[in-house]
């Protein structure tokens, strides 16, 4: 194979690529024997083919697919070794000729640039730490919250309905032909929350008020029409709050008062109140090293990137796994999502190029005994044997690997981050020993489930 740069610039890189007539009669072969032994023919041992058979039943068109993948890695690796320039990235091909078996095989062969992001002066970033405390009313919302948890569902015998109900009925509904809607005839239980903006939210209206045994209708819309419903209250049931009293603390919490619970939640809170403002500091570091740097994405880098997001969403929406954020740009619009999602893989690829280079900055290198020290401090419970083929089957998996060790080297960055950027006062010393437990703790733990 032989190649000659013919064109560059800042983005790009372009090579003429010629393989001979002879390397192409080579590699034409090789293909053919690769496709042959994974050929199975009924009557032959697998590999035991003759030829003159297989040369029936292999098309050229086969071993030309094969082939073109094969050279084209073969140039790339070539190239890229050859020119020793590791932001090469994407290739594609132009001008590409026709491979045949007896001719030479000639296309342009085009690298796209990935640079460095230049980043600034990020060593002067100064941001205020934000005082953090809980207060009393948040300390009696989150136990209030508790008491709900504990909260038990009791008939409403002589009573009214009344918002947060859970009401049992029996439904006839019929569209404006006269037809039942079987979708809501019968017997079903609604929930008489505002919060619901339903086809059911005119029936939640009409039940406020109602007692076991009497009869509503009201008019609802059912796509393009509307239907009426009749329905009769069967039964009411609503939460009752718990009290204290009826709770086992030592059971549930690993407290023995009301007074040690007042303090493991306040705890609680003070600690996801510190998480949250670890997180807002590092939003506000990295917006303004965005601000300051000069980052490059490759316009494909970016594409890939934003199918890869869109098929792991697909998988999160069945899982219910999706941010408001996400839901709200999916119900904007397919533009707006689309908007949404270029904005969402630009950010996440300038924190990686940000964290890379930084990480080389401050000469942060994480080794494969650091990720199994790690890894063998959180799963204790396994047996020794066990341990190591876990640990060694996450190494054969090289994209999870590569991403534990992205994982601890993002840890180990942003905390060198918030020591250099953080300004705190001398009574927020309690806050920093908080800060640092919290980024010590920080495990692996999302990416090994």
């Amino acid at each position: 194979m032989n190649y000659s740069k013919t064109y560059e610039s800042s983005t790009k890189v372009e090579f003429d690529v010629i393989f001979p007539k002879e390397e192409i009669e080579s590699e034409w072969n090789q293909t053919f024997n690769l496709i042959a032994n994974r050929t199975n023919i009924a009557g032959f041992r697998k590999g035991r083919v003759p030829r003159n058979i297989l040369e029936r039943i292999i098309r050229d068109e086969d071993i030309i697919e094969n082939l073109k993948e094969t050279l084209l890695r073969k140039t790339f690796n070539k190239i890229k070794d050859e020119q020793g320039d590791e932001n090469l990235y994407n290739i594609f091909k132009e001008d590409e000729s026709e491979i045949q078996k007896d001719k030479e095989y000639k296309f342009k062969i085009v690298f796209e640039y990935w640079p460095d992001p230049e980043l600034g002066d990020y060593r002067s970033i100064r941001i205020k730490a934000n005082e953090v405390s809980v207060s009393d009313e948040e300390l009696e919302k989150q136990l209030n919250l508790i008491l709900q948890s504990f909260a038990k569902w009791n008939n409403v015998e002589d009573g009214e309905i009344q918002l947060k109900d859970v009401v049992e009925i029996t439904m006839e509904t019929k569209d404006e032909n006269n037809e039942e809607v079987k979708e809501y005839t019968g017997k079903s239980a609604i929930s008489i929350n505002p919060d619901i903006n339903d086809r059911l939210k005119p029936l939640r209206n009409a039940l406020l008020g109602k007692r076991v045994g009497d009869e509503v209708e009201c008019d609802i819309e059912l796509e393009s029409k509307r239907a009426h419903v009749k329905a009769k209250v069967d039964s009411i049931r609503r939460k009752e709050l718990s009290n204290w009293s009826d709770i086992d603390l030592q059971a549930h919490f690993q407290v023995e008062s009301l007074e040690e619970l007042k303090e493991q939640q306040k705890s609680i809170l003070l600690m996801n109140k510190l998480q949250l403002e670890i997180e807002n500091q590092k939003n506000e570091i990295l917006n303004k090293i965005r601000e300051m740097s000069k980052i490059y994405i490759p316009e494909t880098a970016l594409q890939l990137e934003k199918q890869q997001y869109i098929n792991d969403l697909e998988k999160r929406i069945k899982n219910r796994q999706v941010s408001k954020e996400e839901i709200d740009a999916l119900n904007s619009g397919k533009d707006e999502f689309s908007k949404f999602a270029d904005s969402v893989v630009k950010k996440s690829i300038e924190e990686l190029l940000i964290i890379e280079k930084i990480s080389k900055d401050l000469g942060i290198v994480v080794e494969d005994a650091e990720i199994e020290q790690r890894l063998r401090a959180y799963r204790k419970d396994l047996g020794e044997s066990d341990l190591d083929k876990w640990i060694l089957d996450l190494k054969n998996d090289k994209r999870t690997w590569r991403q534990l060790i992205a994982d601890v080297k993002r840890e180990r960055v942003f905390s060198a981050l918030l020591t250099m950027c953080v300004e705190r006062e001398e009574k927020d010393d309690t806050n920093q020993n908080a800060e640092e437990v919290q980024l010590k703790s920080e495990s692996l733990e999302g990416e090994i489930k």
